[in-house]
């Protein structure tokens, strides 16, 4: 594109090599004019030099003059031959997947920008998010907003130079070209040195509405200078206008002679009129040493945001605010990491709604420049969104505008035109949704909340830290929005967009409300003498909607244990186990009625009785003789086996029946039932299965399957995996599986939590998508807690050990027929580890109208 010809100004250093001495003299003239912006005269002489044989400096030359001009075609070819030299310039390698990128080959830019983030520089941000922008669900998503918009190019005005950086003037459209128009005295084009490419000006044309007015239909007038009192010898650029269109904020280049040849431009102030400005005035933050470009002033004149390379950047161009205080313009001020990268920022564009909209090349994107959005919200910068295709594309898309409505608006782009940049017009055909996630009872918005809807292609969405979600909904569409959030009940709400204008904007309120939380304590006694029993395992496990969760604990002296943080509505089975004694266990549910009297007073069976303690019952040498054991007087007894246990044989369980009495289970899956009130008679009950017991003798660890770092999307090789799976549960259609979601330890660990969760959620809705009945499946998300190896929080381990951790891993909990009884892990004995495309050092992170989408509710946890 070509804005960078007047734009980038940033000279690189460029790694030279020993030259014929003949060639010194014509580099050093080449490298002035490329200071000059003259980007076609250095090509020329970089060509000349490779003429008389090979050089690596004039390659590289005539590489970044290409780049700079914005050919993605040449700019590929050159930087492929610069960046398999021997000692090819570090940036070379990011410059060829940038250029790769731009030209549809996403795969080869991805592998250029990994090889950049591994071998050069591992926390660079913009190679990091280009590794993002390639990945194929990316690309999906962000050409997934195709109906959303209308777009087409306004042909009246577009010639075969450049047309680019639309403004509002009054009714009228205001625009900079470089078209020619045979001026009295011809403007010579230092930045291309072509006679027929002449310096950019500013153009006006008047728009005419034609048809009804939500078709946004115009015819343009002739296209003429905005105003010969504006035009100087050099090149005039973007500008914005004041409220009243009295007061002209626009870019001109500097042409004083600059000590060390290159050309910076400035920010103007003019007032009057297009038949009359005044002299403009040069903004007190402009400077010699670094470029101000691009103005953009706030609806009410308060704010002046613009773009610059002055120190203290975070890039190349960065986005820049000052604010209007007694008359005079503040120091400006960096909008922040948020929004700036080491890419460029430009072209901002400041609505009325508080909306900015920006160009960068710096974010995830299609390619090129990509145009996004942000708002401010108390002092910070909310996260950038892509507006996605078709306003964005492989091109350089940029100097974007749009109406007060929001419905209709104006955008340049470098897309295969009349020439090169041209300007596009579009008309939304989508409305805007503000969805809120808050707190029922306090009001409060909730951070982080997971939000879904089958109405996008980007389904899953987590709110920002206003609890909120913004994204776009087709016109004529009725769709269900769900939130949950961890500790909280889910909740949705259905919306719909028929009849309503595009551009409008719709607001969904989805409150959640607390879960109720249960404590589950009580006492251990032995069986016999009603004594506390001290160091006994105790064992809460929890079945919540498909979920499955286990804590566990040691009774203190007292024999009393207290589990805290139990969910509502669940399943619920605290089991105890000493060694010497038998096991105690005793199944119940919670509640969903929150309130003093819901906090369980100690556990509670399934008859809604308080249990205030669990017997034990001792086996063994030392202990006394237990209701129920075998008579001394039997051939058969054993003193140090009461219970009759075979020899090879062990008790696994003893489980409280409703009528009281204690169902022993043996290791080897018999029962026998001991009628505690009384007699010694045992009775074999081979015919009663206690499914999880029975289940737990052949546990089959059947697939697993692999992350990238800081992804919850299925890879390639873990959707085969997943087919293996598919294929097992329809030839066993009776079995049950557990899945388990894990992360590495890198990153905080609630956000871990989210990202496990997230990818057990990834898996449940493939297996859906592919037959699986839901409650089939149990579906829980581990974070950081169970690694494979030994990579826990601050040990140092390589990226094919973090991977090993990045798993989902499947176990049958019911239902294992005899021919899968004795099967082993299928984990690979080789790891499949994709270089790790985003691992920066930082520690923060690991239908048609009227159709309506309802969503299917979600695993929990």
């Amino acid at each position: 594109m070509r804005f960078l010809n007047y734009i980038l100004t940033l000279f690189i250093v460029l790694v030279f090599c020993a030259v014929a001495d003949a060639q010194r003299p014509k580099l050093n003239r080449a490298e002035r004019l490329m200071g000059q912006h003259n980007y076609t005269a250095a090509i020329n002489l970089y060509l000349s030099i490779l003429e008389k044989g090979n050089d690596d400096d004039a390659m590289i030359g005539i590489a970044e003059c290409y780049r700079r001009i914005g050919n993605p075609d040449e700019t590929e070819y050159w930087y492929g031959l610069v960046s398999r030299m021997p000692n090819a310039p570090q940036k070379s390698w990011l410059y060829y997947a940038q250029a790769l990128q731009r030209n549809g080959k996403y795969n080869e830019a991805k592998t250029w920008a990994e090889k950049y983030v591994s071998q050069i520089e591992p926390n660079n941000t913009q190679a990091m998010w280009l590794i993002k922008s390639c990945e194929e669900d990316v690309v999906q998503d962000l050409r997934a907003s195709g109906k959303l918009y209308k777009v087409t190019p306004v042909d009246e005005i577009n010639t075969e130079n450049d047309e680019f950086a639309p403004a509002y003037f009054k009714n009228d459209l205001v625009f900079i070209s470089a078209r020619d128009r045979k001026a009295h005295i011809k403007q010579f084009n230092r930045w291309s040195n072509e006679a027929d490419k002449p310096f950019t000006e500013v153009y006006t044309t008047k728009r005419n509405q034609i048809g009804e007015p939500e078709e946004y239909i115009y015819n343009y007038g002739k296209v003429e200078k905005f105003s010969p009192s504006l035009s100087s010898k050099y090149h005039d650029g973007p500008l914005t206008f004041n409220a009243e269109f009295n007061e002209i904020y626009f870019t001109r280049s500097n042409m004083d002679k600059p000590d060390d040849g290159i050309v910076r431009l400035k920010v103007y102030q003019s007032k009057g009129a297009p038949k009359k400005y005044s002299e403009p005035r040069s903004l007190p933050f402009n400077s010699d040493e670094y470029s101000v470009l691009h103005p953009s002033l706030s609806d009410d004149g308060e704010m002046l945001f613009f773009s610059s390379d002055m120190p203290g950047g975070f890039g190349g161009y960065d986005l820049y605010v000052s604010y209007l205080e007694d008359g005079r313009w503040s120091p400006p001020v960096n909008l922040g990491p948020t929004v700036n990268t080491e890419g460029n920022e430009v072209f901002p564009f400041h609505h009325e709604s508080g909306t900015l909209y920006f160009a960068s090349n710096g974010l995830v994107g299609m390619g090129g420049l990509d145009i996004y959005k942000t708002r401010e919200n108390y002092g910070a910068w909310t996260d950038p969104i892509n507006l996605g295709y078709p306003i964005n594309t492989v091109d350089d898309d940029f100097g974007f505008i749009i109406n007060p409505e929001q419905t209709h608006g104006y955008f340049s782009s470098s897309r295969k035109g009349k020439g090169g940049d041209d300007i596009y017009t579009f008309t939304k055909l989508s409305v805007t949704v503000e969805i809120s996630v808050f707190d029922e009872d306090t009001q409060m918005p909730l951070e982080a909340a997971d939000v879904f809807t089958p109405c996008s292609e980007v389904q899953n969405f987590l709110t920002n830290q206003d609890g909120k979600v913004i994204m776009e909904l087709p016109l004529n569409k009725a769709c269900d929005f769900a939130a949950e959030k961890l500790g909280y009940q889910p909740n949705s709400v259905r919306l719909s967009s028929k009849n309503q204008p595009p551009g409008k904007t719709l607001y969904v309120q989805i409150p959640l409300k607390l879960e109720c939380i249960f404590i589950v304590s009580g006492t251990i006694v032995d069986g016999l003498t009603n004594s506390p029993v001290d160091s006994a395992l105790v064992r809460l496990q929890s079945y919540c909607g498909g979920e499955q969760d286990e804590l566990s604990m040691y009774t203190d002296a007292e024999g009393k244990y207290e589990f805290r943080d139990v969910r509502e509505d669940c399943d619920i089975r605290v089991t105890v186990s000493k060694p010497g004694f038998t096991k105690g266990s005793v199944t119940f549910k919670t509640g969903t009625e929150c309130g003093e009297s819901a906090v369980a007073k100690g556990v509670i069976d399934t008859a809604g009785a308080i249990v205030k303690s669990i017997p034990l019952y001792c086996f063994g040498e030392n202990c006394e003789k237990v209701d129920g054991e075998l008579d001394p007087n039997d051939p058969n007894y054993d003193p140090n086996n009461p219970y009759g246990v075979p020899e090879d044989e062990c008790i696994k369980d003893s489980i409280a029946m409703d009528n009281g009495d204690i169902k022993v289970v043996f290791c080897d899956d018999s029962y026998k039932i001991d009628r505690s009130g009384g007699g010694t008679d045992y009775y074999t009950a081979n015919d009663e299965k206690d499914d999880d017991r029975s289940i737990a003798t052949g546990l089959a660890q059947l697939v697993n399957i692999y992350y990238d770092y800081d992804r919850a999307n299925l890879r390639s090789d873990a959707k085969k995996e997943l087919k293996k799976l598919v294929a097992f549960l329809d030839a066993y259609p009776a079995a049950k599986i557990k899945l388990t979601s894990h992360t590495d330890a890198r990153g905080k660990r609630g956000y871990n939590k989210r990202l496990s969760k997230r990818r057990a959620e990834s898996v449940v809705r493939y297996l859906m998508e592919n037959g699986i009945d839901k409650s089939r499946l149990r579906a829980k998300g581990m974070g950081e807690e169970v690694m494979i190896n030994d990579c826990y929080d601050g040990i140092e381990c390589s990226e094919e050990q973090h991977q090993e951790n990045r798993r989902t891993e499947f176990t049958v909990i019911e239902y294992i027929p005899p021919t899968i009884k004795d099967a082993k892990s299928k984990r690979p004995t080789t790891i499949k580890t994709n270089p790790c495309n985003n691992c920066p050092g930082a520690s923060d992170v690991e239908g048609e109208a009227g159709d309506i989408n309802s969503i299917e509710s979600s695993i929990e946890g």
